[in-house]
């Protein structure tokens, strides 16, 4: 794809990521999709019914009985997006591939986060760290984002959620709200993903496509690993390699709810053919309710 290609793609997911923004994400209706930032405040002795991810375990050791954390809101809130760049986000038997998909999610949430006058900066990540894009409330960050997604050359590089999440840590001092858009097909990122859970307000947006589920029925089928580059013949037709690819699909759904489970952290799975934004909406309404 030329550059003047993908400066047009890239133009038209921007443009579109804000008109769905402003439809569905308007005034009062953001309120319900990002929650407010919180500074500290003060310390004072552990109660009945306080959060245990507050307890200041310094203070605690210092006078030999527990005490918590206090925090107060924020007028203004940073949203961290830790966006997948991987070789996985190539694929995609729907109108949309991955890679545009998260390209539309990330500015969907980031024109989202800059209508409230909310900060915004994105991690881009594969095996390794791509991009930081620091955090700014500029209206041209959102261009800014997408283009850095397609800038990696995605080609051949493996997912490491480990790596990611605990860069963000290292670099993400104060208390904000990280947003984790993946398909999370990487493994060993519950501790990671745990701990970041007790610093900051943590969600994981999965994006799945159809292949990722069930193999089409077409006979011979040469399948290609993006995050590797090698390519094997599997018989679509044949129920054992069905079955074998629809237990792979299941073991990575089971480890991903597992993870988030123990995290202690809200996830939505999105799939680009289906009513994804009235099911992202109706999701982020039903955490400020809990």
């Amino acid at each position: 794809m030329d550059p003047i290609e993908i400066l047009s793609r890239i133009r038209k997911i921007d443009i579109k990521s804000k008109a769905m923004a402003q439809e569905y994400l308007a005034g009062n209706k953001l309120s319900s999709f990002l929650a407010r930032g919180m500074s500290f405040s003060e310390v004072r002795a552990y109660q009945i019914g306080d959060d245990v991810r507050t307890i200041d375990w310094n203070v605690t050791a210092r006078t030999g009985s527990p005490h918590v954390k206090l925090f107060e809101e924020e007028r203004q809130l940073t949203l961290m997006l830790l966006i997948d760049v991987s070789g996985s986000t190539l694929s995609g038997s729907e109108l949309l591939n991955k890679k545009d998909f998260i390209s539309e999610l990330s500015g969907i949430l980031s024109y989202s986060a800059l209508s409230e006058q909310d900060q915004v900066g994105a991690i881009l990540f594969s095996d390794k760290i791509e991009t930081v894009v620091q955090a700014s409330k500029k209206r041209s960050q959102v261009f800014n984002i997408i283009n850095h997604i397609f800038q990696v050359d995605n080609t051949g590089k493996k997912t490491n959620l480990d790596l990611a999440i605990n860069y963000l840590c290292k670099i993400q001092k104060r208390r904000c709200m990280v947003i984790v858009i993946s398909d999370f097909i990487s493994d060993d990122y519950q501790k990671s993903l745990s701990m970041a859970a007790m610093r900051h307000d943590v969600m994981a947006l999965r994006i799945e496509d159809t292949l990722d589920i069930q193999l089409p029925a077409v006979g011979l089928l040469p399948v290609k690993d993006l995050e590797n580059g090698q390519i094997r013949w599997i018989d679509s037709s044949d129920q054992t390699s069905k079955t074998v690819w629809e237990n792979v699909s299941r073991k990575r759904n089971l480890a991903f709810l597992s993870a988030c489970r123990k995290a202690g952290v809200n996830h939505l799975t999105l799939k680009p053919n289906e009513h994804w934004i009235t099911k992202m909406v109706g999701f982020f309404q039903r955490k400020l309710v809990q």
